[in-house]
């Protein structure tokens, strides 16, 4: 109940420079993100668009691709950044990531932080291990501008 009136008091607020942080398992996560999305959708809080960046995904294949693909992605990504009313980070603390993962993953939360613009993280480690998985300054941004909903 204080989860679901924290949700409801979110929406109303909407647009806010907060965000909000979903940890637990993966599929109760993923539900409970999508839910908000859809009644924030509903309730004709979005102006432009929501994007959602599958943090492994990228975050692996971003060094796979050659130079021209790699700089096509990344302008898509920064454009999507700026642009999007909200800003869905997919499977955060998947896994530990290395440090130029980290460094990309730097780029991506910095510019919506420093923006104050609200994202949404999904989180399925446990929230002990998380600012060892994705870097101190990383962790930091995200407790700065999150609320942390444990499910």
């Amino acid at each position: 109940p204080t989860i679901i009136k924290h949700i409801e008091k979110y929406i109303d607020n909407f647009p806010t420079p907060r965000g909000l942080a979903f940890i637990g398992n993966a599929k109760v996560t993923t539900k409970t993100m999508g839910r908000t999305v859809e009644q924030l959708l509903r309730k004709g809080r979005f102006k432009n668009r929501v994007s959602i960046i599958d943090i492994p995904s990228y975050l692996l294949r971003i060094n796979t691709l050659d130079f021209q693909e790699r700089s096509s992605m990344e302008a898509k990504m920064e454009e999507d950044l700026v642009n999007s009313d909200l800003v869905i980070l997919q499977e955060l603390g998947l896994t530990r990531w290395k440090e130029f993962q980290q460094t990309k993953l730097y780029t991506i939360i910095h510019e919506r932080y420093s923006r104050e613009l609200p994202i949404f993280v999904t989180v399925s480690c446990d929230i002990n291990d998380l600012e060892t998985f994705i870097g101190n300054s990383n962790f930091f941004r995200i407790e700065d501008s999150c609320d942390f909903l444990e499910l």
